[in-house]
């Protein structure tokens, strides 16, 4: 018995299609994946129960145990109320955010409020995690 043997070969699957889709899906994660803006001072922040959201016309000052950050930008104390009293005028008032590592000490955190309320901002806003 003679067994004959095919002289056709198989043609080769196409996986482009595969390839090409995911690459697709690749392009669009990273397109809308959310962009996260790297601060210049890392902090662990308080949890809370209760979140409120953001506004733009807020200023977010970030404090470490030593060290202050407004836009990425390390200053001190003295540097951060100046730096706030230029922003502030009689009609325009921003909130300011405070963005407070929890193991700051409470005692500069009400030295700053103190100063900033002195200054004339009305609105201060302890940014926490949710619980």
């Amino acid at each position: 018995m003679d067994i004959v043997e095919s002289t056709q070969k198989k043609e080769f699957e196409n996986v482009l299609p595969l390839v090409n889709i995911v690459f697709l899906l690749l392009i669009f994660f990273m397109i809308s994946g959310t962009f996260i803006k790297p601060e210049a001072l890392t902090v662990d922040v308080p949890n809370a129960k209760l979140i409120n959201p953001t506004s733009s016309e807020e200023i977010i000052i970030v404090m470490s145990e030593s060290q202050f950050s407004i836009e990425n930008q390390i200053y001190t104390q003295g540097e951060v109320i100046e730096f706030i009293h230029e922003k502030t005028d009689k009609e325009n008032k921003p909130a300011i955010q405070l963005k407070i590592d929890q193991q700051a000490h409470s005692a500069k955190l009400l030295e700053l409020m103190q100063e900033l309320g002195n200054i004339g901002v009305s609105s201060i806003h302890l940014l926490t995690t949710k619980h």
